[in-house]
């Protein structure tokens, strides 16, 4: 995860962004200008030195530069550039390399932003903070455990992977359907068991969000026991063994159904549930 002092906040990428988009408003205006004052030729004039004078200011494109990025692009990305290599790279060495071979900064550029943070701790970088919190994310998983024994850890990976930004200063609940996503990122990095503390995490998220079970879900059936433990304590009884088998085959008709469903039975009313989990965190799969 990002070490302290590294990350530009989301207020310096905003005023970055917003300098970016006044600067592509006021060449607009000035072509439009030139066409009403019937100068079509300073028009086209303006709108090309402008095109080219905007395409250096908005900045590089692709999956590094994009804060909504899916992790398992970013992930499948590094692994196409340069293999394991980059797991063992410094978070300054690695948005470096990337500003130097995926963005538009040229060498030296690149080595006055590395020796900037050398001396001042600061970095100086096109990398968008909440991508750069998904590329740390993604390395602790590939190279440790921790996430799946640490619910601390688990939780602002897990806040990363659903697009939020981590703040390590509060707690960041996550939804049912939040930690299954991440499970099911997480799982495609680097499988591994979870522990008693991610158990019991994602068993109160799974509690809270009012779930009776969630054995057909399978990003997050492991949980089955912690969450049933937790709606004992909050007086709700214990669902009848056959009931996961009876949502799965409600879910799996929610599916193709074309009929408004019955959202005052039941059963059918946690079978939305569940698969809106299940669709939330199998979208991310889809890349």
């Amino acid at each position: 995860m990002p070490a302290p002092g590294i990350v530009p906040t989301p207020e310096e990428d905003r005023r970055k962004r917003q300098q970016s988009l006044l600067h592509a408003v006021k060449a607009t205006r000035g072509t439009m200008e030139a066409i009403v004052q019937g100068r079509p030729h300073d028009a086209m004039a303006k709108a090309i030195y402008s095109g080219v004078k905007m395409a250096s200011q908005v900045g590089p494109s692709g999956p590094f530069f994009d804060p909504l990025v899916n992790p398992l692009v970013l992930a499948e990305e590094c692994k196409k550039r340069w293999g394991i290599t980059w797991l063992g790279w410094t978070p300054e060495t690695l948005c470096s390399v990337i500003d130097r071979t995926a963005g538009l900064w040229s060498h030296d550029r690149a080595g006055e932003a590395l020796d900037k943070f050398q001396s001042t701790g600061e970095m100086d970088t096109e990398v968008p903070s909440l991508v750069r919190q998904k590329l740390y994310a993604i390395r602790v998983i590939a190279t440790s455990d921790t996430p799946q024994n640490d619910w601390a850890a688990f939780e602002k990976i897990g806040a990363v992977f659903n697009d939020r930004p981590a703040d390590f200063a509060v707690l960041q609940k996550m939804s049912a359907a939040e930690c299954a996503r991440t499970v099911a990122i997480i799982e495609n990095i680097r499988p591994d068991v979870y522990g008693t503390q991610v158990h019991a995490y994602v068993g109160a998220c799974c509690s809270e969000d009012g779930l009776l079970t969630v054995k057909p879900v399978k990003w997050l059936a492991w949980a089955e026991e912690d969450l049933q433990r937790l709606n004992k304590e909050h007086g709700i009884q214990a669902p009848h063994e056959d009931l996961a088998g009876r949502l799965r085959a409600k879910m799996n008709e929610l599916k193709v159904t074309t009929t408004e469903p019955n959202i005052e039975d039941p059963v059918t009313a946690q079978a939305l549930k569940l698969l809106a989990i299940e669709l939330y965190a199998e979208e991310t799969l889809a890349t």
